[in-house]
């Protein structure tokens, strides 16, 4: 299993549900997906000049609405299982023509690239002791 320190929000439920993930699939690779906050049809390239073209090649006069656009999900290394037997066979993105996704809550998925990020996942884990705190209060009571 490879978890990267970069995703503090990640639970003790999050672990357990990529593990058996991975024995629900058989052994075949899992890697994290999430549905993503920005659509690539919405990423453009800029040639010399300055001149933006669609970054993935689409017809933008097809997709008007963005409503239209097909659902579309980004890689996250929240939590990925990969079986030592198929470690020569991950590619770069740790994942092959086996791999399997598991859907990852994008609320969960601070990772941790730079000091705001690494305040947001603060800020949301103060908010989750507080909420625990507040319950245990009121048990108690």
């Amino acid at each position: 299993m490879v978890m990267y320190a970069t995703h503090p929000l990640r639970t003790t439920e999050d672990v357990e549900e990529a593990y058996d993930t991975y024995c629900a699939n058989d052994g075949r690779p899992v890697i994290g997906v999430k549905r993503s906050h920005t659509h690539p049809y919405l990423f453009y390239a800029l040639d010399e000049n300055g001149h933006p073209s669609t970054f993935c090649g689409i017809d933008p006069n097809k997709f008007y609405r963005r409503q239209d656009y097909p659902v579309a999900y980004e890689l996250t290394t929240f939590a990925c299982v990969l079986p030592l037997a198929e470690l020569g066979t991950i590619n770069a993105q740790l994942q092959n023509e086996r791999t399997v996704a598991m859907f990852v809550d994008p609320k969960k998925t601070v990772d941790i690239d730079t000091a705001e990020d690494f305040e947001l996942a603060e800020l949301i884990l103060q908010r989750r002791l507080d909420r625990l705190r507040s319950a245990a209060a009121t048990a108690a009571e």
